[in-house]
């Protein structure tokens, strides 16, 4: 090759290369005391898709930002955990305590935006909601993870009231993953979706209800609203909720939405009416397809698991799960799976540990009261257990994840699976709080040859 040929084809793989560094190198916008931006929003209207905002320790009091497709915005410790490793989670507070004014405080308000990031941030206290995908749709490649999200009732709550909105949109897909919602008072739920069959995963998050109904409404952990269907699986996956109060007015898990995996959950605490419930409400029948497994549910004051107005889910299946009851007797206290209302029920319910001490009738169908002897007779039951499921309990009084590793008892080795019925606890939790090293040594070089 002579060297005019060399010199041509050194100066077209220049240029190809500065094109592309200069189209696909994102751009790293810094935000906080002593930062080139001292505001989120600043920030976001000075980016481009594919920027990366960090968001530096400090309380930032801002709401309506409304982030650009493509656009991370994280904790400056999530970021760079080497260099800001040291610094404290950044609080966005919009510091709306108390209703009476005209305004809707969303912070993070998602409109027709995609591959937006949410990752290491404390956001609270909006009145309503704190993060919001719109029901524009378009919302695709939604990502949240490693926040923390806390609203307090404030004297306004309705049942849209949550710390993470998804309005109606098949459009609307993402994850939610590692991250902690906390709730104090009535009225607020952790997920709030409404119908439609974007495909959505939520693993691996904390949720901590403390609410005592005191407006006349309840909490929620994971809530979908108004049925949906199609084909797209939702997926639901190693979460623990955990509610608290004097009320049981509160939920765990409430779908209203087909094609559903609820696996290896925790519910569990003293305030809640029903753990986990699939099915219709409000007109909507919804909750086909729904499969229902490796679920632990403690505490349940009237039903464990419960089917919902209208007709029993079509081809749900619940099998190997976990479902604990301590409450008195009363009316309601004695269904640990309860189907409420009538018409067909095709379901499979079967390796199911159910725990309810001093009550024999541990299921209800149509009204009508069942011992395990005679659901069976109906055709459930394959493999399903009314013992003590076994758990640890080390702390004694069931207050925390470790106490119900299974030990021994009915659920142990129980499953269908030959594990242990209920969830494996060892998968709980949001997992590490910021990312590890990377200690990879850069690669050799290769495919230079120097003359």
């Amino acid at each position: 090759m002579n060297n005019t040929k060399v010199i041509i084809l050194f100066l077209i793989l220049f240029l190809s290369f500065f094109c592309f560094a200069k189209n696909s190198f994102a751009a790293d916008l810094h935000v906080g005391s002593g930062q080139t931006y001292s505001s989120i929003a600043s920030a976001i209207a000075a980016s481009s898709s594919g920027d990366n905002i960090i968001i530096h320790q400090g309380t930032y009091n801002e709401y309506n930002l409304q982030p650009k497709s493509g656009t991370t915005l994280s904790s400056a410790k999530r970021f760079d955990a080497e260099t800001f490793g040291s610094e404290a989670m950044p609080i966005i507070d919009a510091q709306q305590t108390e209703y009476g004014g005209t305004y809707t405080y969303t912070i993070f308000n998602l409109s027709q935006k995609s591959n937006v990031t949410l990752d290491g941030l404390d956001i609270r206290n909006s009145d309503r909601t704190n993060v919001r995908l719109t029901d524009s749709g378009g919302n695709t490649n939604f990502l949240m993870q490693y926040c923390t999200l806390s609203m307090t009732f404030n004297g306004y709550a309705n049942d849209n009231s949550s710390c993470l909105r998804i309005d109606p949109s098949s459009t609307n897909t993402g994850t939610v993953q590692h991250n902690t919602f906390i709730i104090s008072g009535a009225g607020i739920n952790g997920v709030q979706g409404f119908q439609g069959n974007g495909a959505w995963v939520f693993k691996n998050n904390v949720i901590e209800i403390n609410s005592d109904a005191s407006s006349g409404k309840d909490s929620t952990g994971i809530f979908w609203k108004h049925s949906g269907t199609g084909a797209v699986q939702m997926v639901i996956e190693n979460n623990s909720i955990h509610v608290t109060g004097a009320s049981d007015a509160n939920g765990g898990i409430w779908m209203i939405n087909d094609n559903v995996l609820i696996k290896n959950n925790l519910i569990y605490g003293s305030g809640i009416r029903y753990a986990l419930t699939i099915g219709g409400s409000q007109g909507m029948s919804g909750a086909n397809n729904c499969v229902i497994t490796h679920n632990t549910v403690y505490g349940a004051m009237r039903a464990g698991v419960k089917t919902e107005d209208g007709d029993y889910p079509e081809n749900s299946i619940w099998r190997d799960n976990v479902i604990v009851k301590t409450n008195p007797s009363t009316e309601y206290s004695a269904f640990n799976l309860w189907v409420y209302g009538s018409g067909t029920h095709s379901a499979t319910e079967e390796h199911n540990c159910i725990y309810h001490s001093g009550q024999s009738t541990h299921f209800r169908r149509y009204g009508t009261s069942y011992n395990l002897t005679d659901w069976r007779s109906l055709g459930y039951g394959n493999g399903t257990v009314a013992e003590n499921p076994g758990f640890a309990n080390g702390s004694g009084n069931f207050s925390q994840i470790a106490d119900f590793e299974i030990i021994s008892g009915g659920a142990n080795n129980g499953a269908s699976d030959g594990a242990d019925m209920g969830c494996d606890i060892s998968l709980l939790g949001t997992g590490i709080s910021e990312p590890p090293a990377d200690e990879t040594p850069p690669a050799n070089p290769s495919g230079l040859n120097v003359s």
